[in-house]
């Protein structure tokens, strides 16, 4: 079960010790520089901006590899996925991939195996949500939508 108290307590809490090692950086620098506290208060601020930078290139570079290579990969993956497993057709509209799956797996017309997998795929968005890993979400979010689009038109071509 998840609450969100807790969750809000928890980011916190992981923001106060993710500080502790950059504090004890600046503290080391700020006494060997002799530079007080405003020196503590612009380093820390300095080592916040330089870790964000970082986060802002490193992002746009996995991003740029994403659409470059992965991306149809993935959804090569994934289309195949679909395929092997004779997933049900998609609406014309579906919210997301995630409601997609979801919808297979409440449906109780369907077989339960294929059931199990539609959990499954959601057991893995869960995943990825709850880790934090929001960009990858996103990433594999894209891929499924463009399997799922290109599914559905298989199926709509293999049955004219």
């Amino acid at each position: 079960m998840q609450f969100g108290s807790r969750f809000k307590r928890n980011i916190l809490l992981n923001f106060l010790i993710a500080s502790v090692p950059d504090a004890i950086v600046i503290v080391a620098i700020s006494l060997w520089l002799k530079s007080g506290w405003l020196g503590l208060i612009f380093g820390y601020i300095a080592l916040q901006i330089a870790f964000f930078i970082l986060w802002a290139v490193r992002s746009l570079w996995g991003w740029l590899i994403y659409t470059i290579i992965e991306k149809k990969s993935l959804t090569n993956q994934f289309y195949e996925y679909l395929l092997a497993n004779k997933m049900p057709n998609p609406e014309n509209y579906t919210e997301s991939p995630e409601r997609y799956f979801e919808e297979v797996a409440n449906n109780k017309d369907l077989d339960t195996e294929l059931r199990i997998k539609a959990s499954a795929a959601l057991g893995e968005y869960a995943t990825l949500r709850s880790l934090g890993m929001i960009q990858k979400l996103m990433s594999t979010s894209i891929a499924m939508e463009d399997a799922l689009e290109r599914y559905r038109l298989h199926i709509l071509e293999s049955k004219n």
